[in-house]
């Protein structure tokens, strides 16, 4: 019995596939770890830039430069069109929030409601992009008590002078 003990201690057979063992999962949930990690960093830099496109587009009030104005509601699917561009298919547009609140000075912005929509001639207008990502594997998801994860991006500015339709 001491010589079968003996030998079972002092075997060296598969230590390298008992150590991948012990270690293959540990690697796995690194791998997808830093995936998730940056598709979600992926998703809310996307969502940045398309806030700040929206915003850009949507202070001048028309599509190109010397053409008319549009309508309030026509800016609006054009801003959400900008959106949808900008996120590259990343982001299900069905399930993005576009929120665009316009105030008349900046102050405003904590102490009034404000009107729904894009705004009008010098209007300060918030963007919000509001998405909520649903994660890759269930793996993170109960480290964040969540399926998935909320994005949020917000871009303040100031219509430029326009003509109203």
């Amino acid at each position: 019995m001491k010589r079968i003990f003996y030998r079972l201690t002092t075997a060296s057979d598969g230590g390298s596939a008992l150590e991948f063992a012990l270690t293959a999962p540990l690697l796995v949930a690194l791998l997808i770890g830093m995936a998730e990690f940056a598709r979600i960093a992926t998703t809310q830099i996307l969502l940045e830039g398309a806030a700040r496109d929206a915003s850009r587009y949507g202070v001048t009030g028309s599509l190109a430069p010397g053409q008319p104005p549009m309508s309030q509601a026509e800016r609006e699917v054009q801003i959400k069109n900008v959106v949808a561009r900008e996120t590259v298919g990343l982001v299900d547009m069905s399930k993005i929030t576009v929120g665009l609140k316009a105030y008349s000075d900046f102050d405003d912005i904590d102490t009034s409601p404000g009107k729904t929509g894009a705004g009008g001639s010098d209007d300060v207008v918030v963007y919000t992009l509001t998405y909520d990502q649903p994660l890759i594997t269930g793996l993170f998801a109960g480290l964040i008590k969540r399926s998935t994860f909320r994005h949020e991006a917000r871009v303040v500015v100031r219509n430029e002078p326009f003509s109203a339709n």
